[in-house]
């Protein structure tokens, strides 16, 4: 199966990228914290956590695979991958084009999903898999 519209993420890249964005910013971080609500009045956010309340202006809600329920929107769209995962050697990029001419991430649909990706640099594939709990199909 590929599905054009979904896009695999390198966690760490991700998270890397965006703390030296807002720390260029100079936004104010409040880091290991675990957020209990979030209200909108008027044109700012009021976030309660057990440290206490701040107000802001804008919010980041960075968060992991296996966050909670607290946001239930963002919590319908994350698909914690449970899975090994190993790659390939390095590979000509001849030969990556082969299998993955537009560089999707793509999968099995069956019982025991598989996925591949390019590694970050193109020149690796990335295989991984794990268990569909969720699957009614016993193949």
């Amino acid at each position: 199966m590929i599905r054009p519209d979904i896009r695999g993420l390198h966690p760490a890249k991700f998270y890397d990228t965006l703390l030296k964005r807002v720390k260029r910013e100079n936004v104010t971080i409040h880091g290991q914290t675990k957020v209990t609500k979030v209200s909108r009045i008027k044109n700012s956010y009021v976030i309660d956590a057990p440290r206490g309340i701040t107000v802001a202006d804008n919010l980041i809600i960075a968060t992991s695979g296996y966050t909670d329920a607290f946001e239930k929107w963002l919590r319908r769209r994350l698909i914690p991958v449970t899975g090994p995962i190993t790659k390939t050697k390095t590979l000509p990029l001849e030969l990556m084009s082969r299998p993955m001419p537009n560089k999707l991430l793509f999968g099995g649909t069956r019982k025991l999903s598989h996925y591949f990706r390019p590694y970050p640099n193109g020149t690796r594939i990335l295989m991984g898999g794990s268990e569909d709990e969720n699957s009614d199909d016993p193949t």
